[in-house]
């Protein structure tokens, strides 16, 4: 969905980029592409195709347009406007996502169809699956450049008609994992109200809306965010065991929140405004007499990843998309916001004995999964300092350089791309940092960034969610690796003890920082020698991953 929109067309069309005035070049020549890197992302327009429609169709009575979908304190909570800064929004236009899958590509040259099929199930699900119904293909090229209808449809990410027509058979099975869910075929969208009024709908876009209870279940979510891969050779062809790449969902079903009732929507979707009041509201200007529903999800699916959102702002030209930069500032905020309700901080036992500053430093998961989860290679760790009577820092652990690396206490990098840093109980030397993150090792047990090439996790000591509980339905592929030593790893939280030297300290302060994408990661991008990684590496040269701070405490001492 978009902030602000292109167009709001009323009855069903396909628009093509050559209606909208030329190609992307010529929509805004401001954007240089330098040699060898990608070219801006035809800019988007309406489109309604056999299946599956752009969200530029849906804004005209689904945003808050005419007083509705609105607050009780008259806060647009709209679809059309939360959804604009959701990473799902931008699962397609995403440029980390295609430089590793120009690398995929490249690496799989005699299996690139298996690496498409695999990649844009759930990053271009309407593309790819519109392309599919005809006997087609999608590939790299109809993402990035063709104009089109399988274009837009395929940038779009996961549009409005994606989550809305996924048909309620099988979800939450194996037999969806990995994007397979299955969709409506009669060009129905599902939602969680009864006895839907269906005429305005038919009538202007050519679905059916009907009530649907499973979009409000977490089943809903688990397609594309379980995904298990195997490692696959040149053509394609699977070689190594199954990985278990994202377990977003596996892990939800095996906490205590799951038991309890809470929906991975009641976080990421909530029907309740910014203060806790139950939404109520018209969901449409048509017709006029529509009575106030509920509940109604406000659609912000927001997670922590802050950086990628203020990247894309950076570079909204080149994206195509009409959604402002300062609405995808306003999503940064957002997003930092949602990262701070996930983790706390608490400090036990905090004492100087010998001219050593000693602590108890308890992390708390406050999510339903792990922290963090989704896609590997996002980290958490502590930024331990204690500081004298003046100020000054005597001892420090965490610490990052410009370019978000962490170093120690000289400024030496402690965390090159080759390296596994291991899970820390203990803390007693500016060299030693308690991070928690999942690392992807290839056949030869090397840390490796590449998903296909990957023949498991060779450290994974992400927080468990609270409750986790080891004989839920595949919670063995969401048991931590590496933390066998660490009696304080506990279901929904971790201990970690500090015992350094930190002559004269006064006060401990400790933050809980956090990488969505850390340096290792942008430089195995770079290195993948593709234009669509060129291009990453430019717009991430230009904003290193500065960490964002989940949590904060601090203690005299």
């Amino acid at each position: 969905m978009r902030a602000q929109l292109l167009r709001a067309l009323l009855i069903p069309t396909v628009v093509l980029a050559a209606a909208c005035g030329g190609s992307r070049r010529d929509a805004d020549a401001t954007v240089d592409v330098p040699a060898g890197r990608l070219a801006p992302l035809p800019p988007a327009a309406a489109v309604d195709g056999a299946d599956f429609a752009t969200s530029e169709r849906c804004a005209p009575c689904h945003g808050a347009a005419g007083g509705v979908i609105r607050d009780g304190a008259g806060r647009d909570v709209s679809p059309v406007t939360a959804y604009a800064t959701s990473m799902m929004n931008w699962s397609a236009r995403d440029p980390y996502w295609l430089a590793v899958w120009s690398g995929e590509r490249a690496a799989h040259a005699g299996g690139v169809a298996v690496v498409d099929d695999l990649c844009t199930r759930c990053h271009a699900p309407m593309g790819a699956r519109e392309l599919a119904r005809g006997g087609a293909a999608i590939d790299f090229t109809t993402v990035t450049s063709d104009p089109g209808a399988a274009g837009q449809l395929a940038r779009e990410g996961v549009g409005c008609t994606t989550c809305h027509q996924i048909a309620a058979a099988g979800l939450g099975t194996p037999a969806t994992y990995d994007g397979l869910f299955a969709t409506t075929s009669a060009r129905q969208l599902a939602g969680p109200h009864a006895r839907p009024f269906p005429m305005p709908m038919q009538r202007h876009v050519g679905y059916t809306p009907v009530e649907g209870a499973h979009v409000t279940q977490s089943e809903l979510c688990a397609s594309c965010h379980t995904v298990i891969t195997r490692p696959l050779d040149a053509a394609g062809q699977p070689i190594g065991p199954e990985v278990n790449e994202q377990t977003t969902y596996l892990e939800w079903r095996a906490s205590g929140l799951a038991r309890a009732g809470v929906t991975c929507q009641a976080c990421h979707a909530p029907t309740t405004d910014v203060d806790g009041a139950p939404i109520v509201a018209k969901l449409s200007p048509m017709p006029p007499w529509l009575e106030p529903r509920q509940p109604i999800g406000r659609h912000t699916f927001l997670g922590a990843n802050a950086y990628m959102l203020a990247l894309l702002a950076d570079n909204q030209a080149w994206t195509g998309s009409a959604v402002a930069p300062a609405t995808l500032r306003a999503g940064v905020d957002a997003a930092i916001a949602m990262g701070r309700s996930a983790a706390t901080l608490a400090i036990a036992d905090a004492a100087v004995v010998g001219g050593r500053v000693r602590a108890a430093i308890r992390v708390t998961n406050l999510t339903g999964h792990k922290l963090p989860t989704g896609y590997p290679g996002r980290r958490m760790w502590l930024h331990i300092r204690a500081l004298d009577a003046a100020g000054a820092v005597v001892f420090e652990s965490g610490g990052v350089d410009g370019a978000g690396h962490l170093v120690d206490a000289a400024g030496a990098r402690l965390d090159p791309g080759d390296a596994v840093l291991p899970h820390r109980d203990r803390v007693g030397g500016a060299a030693e940092v308690a991070l928690w993150e999942a690392v992807q090792v290839g056949r030869t047990g090397a840390p490796t960034h590449a998903l296909l090439e990957a023949w498991g996790m060779g450290k994974d000591d992400r927080l468990l969610p609270r409750g986790w509980d080891p004989t839920a339905p595949d919670a063995a592929r969401t048991i931590p690796i590496g933390v066998a030593d660490d009696a304080d790893f506990v279901a929904g939280s971790d201990v970690v003890h500090l015992d350094a030297a930190a002559p004269g300290a006064v006060r401990l302060e400790v933050e809980l920082a956090f990488q969505s994408v850390p340096p290792a990661a942008l430089e195995a991008a770079a290195a993948l020698r593709t234009a669509a990684a060129a291009s990453f590496a430019a717009m991430t040269a230009r904003r290193p991953p500065t960490p964002i701070v989940l949590a904060q405490a601090q203690v005299a001492l």
